[in-house]
């Protein structure tokens, strides 16, 4: 007896979604490494404690580090947020409709 195959095509992702991946990692790390040299916040918060606990140091890769992880954290925040709005939004549209 034969089995039951099913030829699964493999999906392919959105047209331009890997470079819209790619162009947000530049974006995000460009920032990142502007915020690390430059006296703003969060930069500076972590450039202090650096001061505190390394003897008057601070590592400018540790703080591209810290700074570059809480920001894709922030934004990944702000984009799940308004992704589960969208959703509610779109939602309440279509039960309205019916």
């Amino acid at each position: 007896m034969e089995a039951n195959k099913t030829s699964a095509k493999p999906t392919k992702p959105p047209k331009g979604a890997m470079i819209k991946f790619i162009s947000f990692l530049v974006v995000s790390v460009a920032l990142a490494v502007w915020l690390t040299f430059t006296p703003l916040f969060p930069a500076t918060v972590f450039i202090k404690w650096q001061y505190n606990w390394f003897d008057g140091s601070w590592y400018p890769k540790y703080t591209f580090a810290v700074v570059w992880i809480v920001m894709l954290l922030a934004m990944a925040f702000v984009f799940i947020s308004i992704s589960w709005i969208w959703e509610k939004i779109k939602g309440n549209t279509i039960k309205n409709k019916e």
